[in-house]
């Protein structure tokens, strides 16, 4: 009976195995497909076609095309909110701290390519109610450093800025975004290194911005 049980207990786990094994297959070949064609343009069945699944295999998993770019934006925003973790938002010298902010964002740009379009270039469709709780989780924890940053300078008066700090952060990272998305559609990305140069320059000047007359604590 135990070594029923033993059998059992493998068979079932072997399912699992197979399972998220398929599902990852999905989700890596549907961020290959979104990106060479552009979302509207790849159907379920493309997808089944690169997976070489049917489509009972893919509604076993996803209920729609859009399930399954959200997941792969949820799974770009948890890896970046983890690059985020390093920086400190009680250190004294925010400038040095958003820097840092702007390299972790372009390293995720060039280390990253299928998540940072994901989440920064292409089209978004609607977010399935399912994942709408899990992605807006996702997307506070990875602004949570950096807003809780500028937060304390304005506490202590290092910044001087009528807007609030989520207001500061969405303009922070638009306007970086902005900056990687224009040399990608562009396709001026052969030296990357200015591309990474080009968004420190812009961190710096939006430092000087915010700073207040008088303050050390940015630069």
């Amino acid at each position: 009976m135990a070594e029923g049980m033993v059998n059992t207990t493998a068979v079932t786990t072997r399912k699992q195995r197979d399972r998220a094994a398929r599902k990852e297959l999905i989700l890596r070949k549907s961020k290959e497909l979104f990106l060479a064609r552009g979302f509207d343009a790849v159907t379920i069945q493309d997808i089944c076609h690169a997976v070489e699944y049917g489509r009972s295999v893919f509604y076993s998993h996803f209920e729609s095309k859009e399930e399954v770019f959200h997941h792969i934006k949820l799974e770009g925003i948890n890896h970046l909110a983890e690059q985020f973790q390093v920086v400190d938002p009680e250190a004294e010298n925010l400038g040095n701290e958003l820097q840092k902010c702007a390299n972790i964002l372009f390293d995720f740009y060039s280390n990253c390519r299928l998540f940072y379009e994901a989440m920064f270039l292409l089209p978004v469709p609607t977010i399935p109610v399912a994942l709408q709780e899990r992605i807006a989780h996702a997307e506070q924890k990875a602004a949570a450093r950096p807003l809780l940053l500028l937060q304390r300078g304005l506490d202590r008066g290092a910044i001087r800025c009528a807007q609030p700090p989520t207001e500061l952060v969405f303009l922070y990272w638009t306007a970086l975004a902005g900056i990687i998305n224009f040399h990608i559609q562009h396709h001026d990305e052969s030296d990357k290194e200015r591309v990474r140069a080009h968004c420190l320059n812009y961190s710096a000047i939006f430092v000087s911005g915010i700073s207040a007359r008088g303050s050390s604590t940015l630069s």
